[in-house]
């Protein structure tokens, strides 16, 4: 009961919380970006591809992902240095296993990822609606987001708990994430180059759907 509420206690905290609302805004925002961006290409510099909702789904939850891993990455190593800044670390580590308090934070981080790779789904797909003259397919989308967004945010949180929980320290942490996020620019294994989502969103000119392309 008690692990119960203090895990309704963090996602009230991530709510209430403004870099946290601020992130979440600006992860959706670039889901609509990635939306208006195939658009764009369609008509600058792939013109006479016929567009499909292939194409907008992945450029939309490519976007989403790219960005939204670094805000999530911060957003986890503020959650988790939220104690230690505060200096109220050592009066939790006394009164309870601080171990538990610090799994339930993950987990509401994650649970806040999922809520937000749905909300961007929903908000990309009715981007798509006024953006694009391609038919709209739900299941393009839903696969999109929950294969590309959504394990790239959470992964993100688990890869930042891990690399606070070694060096326990909120700089620290963020450099080695931003030097793995480089050194995955370059690397062929998708535990480096999650944020990419290993497609890339192609078709010919006769209007076959795109294929997720690594």
């Amino acid at each position: 009961m008690k692990m119960r509420q203090l895990f309704a206690n963090e996602l009230k905290l991530l709510s209430h919380s403004v870099v946290a609302r601020v992130f979440f805004l600006l992860t959706v925002g670039l889901g609509v970006i990635g939306v208006n961006s195939v658009q764009f290409s369609n008509q600058m510099v792939l013109r006479g591809m016929i567009q499909s909702s292939a194409q907008t789904s992945l450029g939309s939850a490519k976007y989403a992902a790219v960005g939204g891993a670094a805000f999530f990455a911060m957003l986890t190593l503020l959650s988790l240095s939220r104690d230690k800044r505060a200096g109220s670390q050592d009066l939790l580590a006394a009164s309870r296993d601080y171990r538990h308090v610090v799994l339930v934070r993950i987990a509401a981080l994650v649970v806040a990822a999922w809520l937000t790779a749905v909300v961007t789904a929903l908000v990309g797909s009715l981007s798509h609606f006024v953006l694009c003259d391609a038919a709209y397919e739900i299941r393009l989308y839903a696969f999109s987001y929950s294969v590309i967004l959504f394990p790239a945010l959470a992964y993100a949180v688990l890869l930042c708990s891990g690399l606070y929980r070694v060096w326990e320290s909120l700089d620290v942490s963020f450099l080695a994430f931003g030097i793995i996020c480089l050194m995955g620019r370059s690397s062929q294994g998708y535990l480096m180059r999650w944020r990419d989502g290993g497609a890339s969103p192609s078709a010919d000119g006769g209007g076959l759907v795109p294929v997720a392309r690594d």
